[in-house]
């Protein structure tokens, strides 16, 4: 029998759903209440469920009829006056505030 290959990575984090792995990549990035996340109209819940459970807003954006992704021209329109804004945080690393 071989082994699966190996990740080379130091640290690895396993989870027992989609879900879940949504919500820590959120996390991970400081999600939380006061942020806005761009998501699909179209996809499954948990999406919707992760960012609603991080006190995020969920704005959703449109998908290409084709792809049934999201459609990046509706992405970049949700992006600026009116939509999301990125900021920068008052310790000014660049990362986006909001989450714990």
């Amino acid at each position: 029998m071989t082994r699966p290959p190996r990740a080379r990575r130091p640290h690895a984090v396993g989870v027992c759903s989609g879900a879940m792995a949504i919500e820590i990549a959120l996390r991970s990035l400081g999600i939380g209440p006061g942020d806005e996340v761009l998501i699909p109209a179209f996809g499954f819940s948990s999406m919707l469920n992760s960012v609603l459970h991080l006190g995020a807003t969920p704005r959703f954006v449109d998908v290409d009829p084709l792809s049934l992704n999201m459609d990046p021209a509706k992405a970049a329109q949700a992006v600026g006056p009116g939509g999301v804004q990125e900021e920068e945080d008052d310790r000014g690393t660049g990362q986006r505030g909001g989450g714990g």
